[in-house]
């Protein structure tokens, strides 16, 4: 019997782990911080419906961050926050027992949706949590107990968070109660002296009535009682209403282990597994534990978010177009989810060996620009409507013929709308919202990390109508931003930062340029047109289309039915006659890659000159007598009269036609009408300065290759919304703010070259003198 109740110590005592023979103090507690929120700081691609129960522990270097922050806090601050946690647990308990009608529920999700959005709200005044997960893109606020999203508003209630003393196991808390209950009754126990060790051992010899002399009732109700200096057994409701059972079992059913800590909860896991292992599962928390007590090294939990500590060289900011309108009714086109895809499958394409081996110290960040959920046009119209006594105020749903069609008049409310929107008045406001936005994205990214604004770049995505905006503000933007200093006012027409690379995805702005008359051209001053001359680029600010950025990307979906050409907006009679380039696809066969760099490679080769046929040669004449001296004197004089006489011809030519220096001429400053053909050449000549100016490759429309064989009518339906899921425009992303011209060809991820063409005709009259830009 003995023996079998000695099997019930799975655990070390701490005098029996090294540690002093005699302690008197009580041994620090190893505090843990977790949380409900793994679904979420996993980024999922889809909503997170189902609320999970399972709680996971924050890595070693955020939970002692957040211990600090708790510490920080006053003593009255952590005492209010407990009380608090101890009124929720209690609310929710009760709340499991009770039945309440869908009206309760539906006022409950509103109250916590609005504390969710007073949450988010506090974030935007001022960060003051503790930046967690993946290059801290969630934080915990100590003070509130919640984890949520820094950069995007999220659309949950907060997520819990707990400051994790006693547990049941690596995922399952204590209460709050009954942990502060535990503590009090170790701390007066003093289960951790060698003397109870003794006395917890004799009474194992002799049995559950010697035993039961060791429970303990805690001020809770419950009865416990210590097993090692780590945990315990907390005996049932029934053992403590017939106390006769802790004397008939020694652990009666029913009854729960505790560990104090989240070290010793995970050690017990591990000693679990070890006795289990025939029955574990690989991948597992359990195989983890099994890895620490065979030596091995076991990842943090939630390592797998801070994963890589470089340092994000480039951030990129992503844009949405229309249609956001629907996520207010429907959760699934939340723009969140569409960057999360697109992180993914570019940290996946990140792992190949050609794009790994190009990115070398380059990495990336992704992060939503959501300027829709900001924008409020009805209520800024309805005021400025009163002032002026127009006090009839009506919304859109209002003039909505009900009855018919009702989801496409829902698309058309929700979606469509952002268009005449943005042809009226109120492109402003959308100007407004897209610029608090992205600054505050910015603003909030270097507070995190500090060394960014000197040596980070920033990048901006735009996707459809997104892609106008960005050239509407890019095109106010000045040449270059002086360095923001936190504290200053940030202005809400421009960005607090300079954008180097603007990479449109069906974008619609080819038709604007067309509407409003204007042309795509290269702001001078920056990185490839400091020398630039004036026709080719325009060091002036406000002219929509000359956009202070250093390369712009036009990519699009060939069935894409809201994607517009931007090379002739840049110019026409060339961009008529270039087509869009085609990005290279990576998930082509494994050749695929190394056929294409080959074939380029070839073709950069020079072509080396044939050699000409030797020909044959002639037999050998017979020698004539030797002449005498008059014979060569005779012709000699010839061959010199006739050159003194060509010589003479010459100079009299050239002083009827004297040579003028060869000088740099401007289309836009011909002083004379050139003939046709020259003037076509000049054309051409500078059109191709202002392609380079606007894109190192020379072209700015770029469209994906199909990745199946149906039909474009139907590929056209989702044509417009497939990007983010699409591995070749994350690689060619990827690629092009880090490539250099060696990479490109050695790996093949680069398009190929463009070679010059021809303009279409002279594209003048006659008698025209020069191309106005």
């Amino acid at each position: 019997m003995a023996d079998v109740e000695a099997l019930r110590i799975p655990t070390p005592t701490l005098w029996e782990s090294g540690q002093p023979a005699t302690p008197t103090e009580v041994p620090p507690i190893a505090i843990r911080w977790i949380h409900l929120g793994s679904s979420h700081i996993a980024l999922p691609d889809t909503p997170v419906n189902t609320p999970t129960t399972s709680w996971d522990a924050l890595t070693v270097e955020e939970s002692r961050a957040c211990e600090e922050a708790w510490q920080a806090l006053s003593e009255e601050e952590r005492t209010l926050q407990s009380i608090e946690a101890k009124e929720k647990e209690v609310k929710k308990d009760s709340a499991k027992d009770k039945d309440k009608d869908k009206d309760k529920d539906k006022q409950k999700k509103q109250a916590e949706g609005d504390e969710a959005a007073k949450t988010a709200s506090n974030i935007v005044d001022r960060p003051r949590g503790v930046p967690v997960g993946r290059d801290g893109l969630f934080e915990v606020d100590v003070m509130s107990m919640t984890l949520y999203p820094v950069f995007w508003k999220l659309s949950t209630p907060p997520i819990p968070v707990r400051r994790a003393a006693w547990m049941y196991n690596i995922h399952m808390p204590c209460e709050y109660a009954l942990s502060e209950n535990l503590e009090e009754a170790y701390q007066t126990v003093k289960p951790y002296l060698p003397s109870y060790a003794a006395e917890l051992k004799t009474s194992i010899s002799l049995g559950s009535e010697a035993q039961a002399k060791l429970r303990c009732r805690l001020r809770s109700g419950h009865v416990v009682m210590f097993q090692t200096s780590t945990m315990a057994y907390i005996y049932p409701a029934l053992a403590r209403t017939f106390p006769v059972l802790t004397t008939m079992f020694a652990t009666p059913p029913g009854t729960s282990i505790v560990h104090r800590g989240y070290d010793a909860a995970k050690r017990a896991a591990a000693s679990s597994h070890s006795r289990n292992s025939s029955r574990a599962r690989s991948g597992t928390v359990e195989d983890q534990a099994a890895m620490e007590t065979t030596g091995q090294a076991v990842p943090e939990a939630g390592g797998e978010e801070n994963e890589g500590n470089e340092k994000v060289t480039d951030l990129i900011l992503i844009v949405h177009g229309i249609g956001q309108g629907l996520a207010e009714q429907w959760e699934a086109f939340n723009f969140v989810y569409a960057v999360n895809i697109i992180r993914a499958v570019a940290r996946k394409q990140a792992t190949t060996p050609s794009l790994s081996s190009v990115l070398r110290s380059h990495r990336v960040q992704f992060l939503p620009i959501q300027w829709r959920a900001s924008l409020k046009i009805d209520e800024r119209e309805e005021e400025a409507r009163k002032k002026e006594g127009l006090d009839n105020a009506f919304s859109v749903e209002d003039i909505t013929v009900k009855g018919n069609i009702a989801y496409v008049r829902d698309l058309t409310n929700n979606v469509l709308i952002d268009i005449p929107y943005f042809m009226s008045h109120h492109r402003i406001r959308m100007v407004e919202a897209v610029c608090n936005q992205a600054n505050r994205a910015y603003r909030l990214w270097c507070e995190r990390h500090p060394d960014f604004q000197e040596s980070g770049r920033v990048h901006i995505i735009a996707h459809s109508l997104g892609a106008a905006l960005a050239a509407e503000i890019l095109s106010n933007q000045p040449t270059y931003v002086p360095k923001y200093n936190f504290g200053d006012p940030i202005p809400n027409d421009r960005f607090i930062f300079d954008t180097s690379n603007l990479f449109m995805l069906g974008s619609p702005l080819g038709i604007f340029m067309h509407v409003y008359q204007s042309q795509i051209i290269a702001r001078r001053g920056r990185e490839r047109t400091k020398d630039a001359e004036p026709d080719v680029a325009l060091d002036r600010t406000g002219v929509f289309g000359c956009l202070a950025v250093d390369a712009i990307y036009n990519i699009f979906n060939g069935p894409d039915p809201v994607a517009y050409l931007c090379n002739p907006c840049v110019d026409a009679p060339v961009g008529r006659s270039r087509p869009p380039s085609n990005i290279p696809n990576v998930v082509g066969g494994i050749m695929d890659g190394v056929t294409n760099s080959l074939s380029r490679f070839k073709d950069t080769l020079p072509t080396l000159p044939s050699m000409p046929s030797m020909p044959s040669l002639p037999s050998l004449p017979s020698l004539p007598p030797f002449p005498s001296f008059n014979s060569f004197a005779s012709p000699f004089s010839a061959f010199l009269s006739s050159a003194a006489a060509a010589a003479e011809a010459e100079s009299k030519k050239q002083d009827a036609n004297p040579i003028r220096p060869k000088t740099t001429r401007f289309l836009s400053s011909i002083d004379m009408t050139p003939s046709p053909e020259e003037m076509a050449q000049l054309r051409k000549e500078r059109a191709e300065k202002r392609f380079k100016a606007l894109n190192p490759h020379g072209t700015l429309d770029y469209c994906l290759p199909r990745q199946s064989n149906m039909s474009e009518y139907l590929e056209m339906l989702s044509s417009h919304a497939t990007y983010w899921a699409d591995p070749n425009l994350s690689s060619f992303i990827l690629t092009e703010i880090s490539a250099s011209k060696e990479d490109l060809m050695r790996t093949g991820l680069g398009i190929e070259d463009l070679n010059p063409v021809q303009a279409e005709g002279t594209g003048l009259g006659g008698d025209a003198e020069e191309i106005p830009l």
